[in-house]
């Protein structure tokens, strides 16, 4: 991704060889307004409904901070649960709305990200570099299940592996992530995720 005078640039396909994906905030017919993978957190912009492809996802995803816990939920049920790792205190997992980005495979699962990342399309709001490039948030596996339950990462969302594995096998990329630091009255009645665009 790059900044230009019109806006930004994105490669398609990602890194990874994954399809770009953003979501789809607003479609107003020619143009769509859509959540991007971009600094600030929350950056939205614009683009052409004819260069997408829509897809929905019945899933979606909520942290709360405050307890530690994940649930993903499949329309209005929860699909799995479980509790995870979240950022220090010196570098927390930032609050918002976000989606995931991609489904990336490890080879192994005994690396420090475990046997699944799932990045997500917000960044670190302390750090600017992380591991010499860009403090993108995930979620992923880890080789340490002992530090469930608590503030132990550099803003990423470290989950059991064998957690990890079925969420990522079932959700798709586009799927919204909703991360929070006290559970809203009103969260349980939130429907399921809004739409996904993906570029051909």
């Amino acid at each position: 991704m790059k900044k230009t005078a019109d806006g930004y640039e994105f490669t398609n396909p990602t890194y990874y060889k994954n399809p770009l994906v953003v979501e789809v905030l607003e479609n107003q017919g020619d143009y769509m307004k859509v959540l991007i993978t971009a600094r600030p957190n929350h950056t939205t912009g614009w683009v052409k409904a004819d260069d997408v492809t829509i897809a929905a996802t019945e899933y979606r995803m909520e942290l709360d901070l405050s307890t530690f816990h994940l649930k993903v939920f499949k329309g209005p049920d929860v699909f799995v649960e479980t509790d995870v790792v979240i950022g220090k205190d010196s570098t927390p997992t930032p609050v918002g709305h976000y989606f995931v980005t991609e489904k990336i495979k490890n080879s192994s699962d005994t690396g420090v990200y475990g046997a699944w990342i799932l990045p997500i399309n917000g960044y670190s709001e302390v750090l600017d570099t992380f591991d010499n490039g860009l403090p993108q948030v995930a979620f992923h596996g880890t080789n340490q299940p002992e530090l469930v339950g608590t503030k132990a990462s550099n803003g990423c969302v470290r989950i059991p592996n064998d957690v990890v594995t079925k969420i990522a096998e079932t959700i798709p990329a586009g799927t919204p992530i909703d991360i929070f630091a006290t559970t809203p009255s009103s969260w349980s009645a939130k429907s399921s995720g809004p739409s996904a665009a993906v570029t051909p």
